[in-house]
């Protein structure tokens, strides 16, 4: 008797053994299936998810990786509006993450970087060359907020861009989503060009002037120090 009940038990340990690993099985497949953003993996013949009654898991899990599809779409919908905007804007644009790394860049900021293109998820470095604007985005990002600021831009050649950049930390949509920072660039080199111009022009204004006022002054203090002492023909000359 107890031999035969020794081996009964046996039998519906086996039993529930291999049924407990039919179901781990299952749910393997669908944590795999979730988490890879499968869809339409919910069947309604599968024998395992009627004897183990998982019809209703399965629906919520497939409801789950559709709304996260959906999400996923319009997500990837918005940034290339976001990007078709920007790339149809004059005004260079420039996104970065924490890690100093371009998630964004508009044709006209890779015009005026002096690149064909910027690639997206390359380090700030690898696209800029001055370091004063390296500097600018780490204390944008470090909560520092100084005014827009201008730098020098090294480009190939040994040519040399001046540029106004300003920038602002964009507000995170979620907890763990990462803040980006965003900054406008403008060329400044005509402005700066012109400058230097006016800036040459007045010295030399004031280098010209410079001799004949002097003159014009010494006769000047004369006539007023030794007005009586002086001819008058030295008075009207002077």
């Amino acid at each position: 008797m107890w031999p035969l009940l020794a081996v009964l038990f046996a039998l519906a340990a086996l039993f529930l053994a291999w049924r407990l690993m039919e179901l781990r099985r299952r749910l393997d497949d669908l944590a795999h299936e979730a988490e890879s953003g499968a869809r339409n993996f919910l069947r309604h013949d599968d024998s395992l998810t009627r004897r183990f009654h998982l019809g209703r898991l399965q629906r919520a899990l497939e409801e789950m990786a559709a709304a996260r599809t959906r999400h996923s779409r319009q997500e990837k919908g918005y940034l290339a509006q976001i990007e078709a905007t920007l790339n149809n804007s004059k005004e260079a644009v420039l996104l970065i993450d924490p890690d100093q790394r371009i998630a964004l860049a508009n044709a006209a900021a890779a015009e005026l970087l002096g690149a064909e293109k910027v690639a997206r998820g390359a380090r700030l470095e690898s696209a800029v060359r001055g370091a004063g604007v390296i500097d600018y985005v780490y204390r944008i990002q470090r909560g520092e907020t100084p005014p827009r600021a201008e730098f020098p831009l090294p480009l190939a050649r040994d040519q040399t861009r001046w540029i106004e950049i300003s920038g602002a930390p964009l507000a995170a949509v979620a907890p763990d989503d990462q803040r980006l920072c965003l900054f406008v660039l403008h060329d400044i080199t005509r402005l700066k060009d012109l400058e230097n111009v006016r800036k040459e022009f007045v010295a030399n204004v004031s280098h010209e002037l410079r001799t004949p006022l002097t003159v014009i002054k010494g006769f000047a203090e004369t006539l007023i120090e030794d007005d009586e002492r002086l001819p008058r023909e030295d008075r009207l000359r002077f």
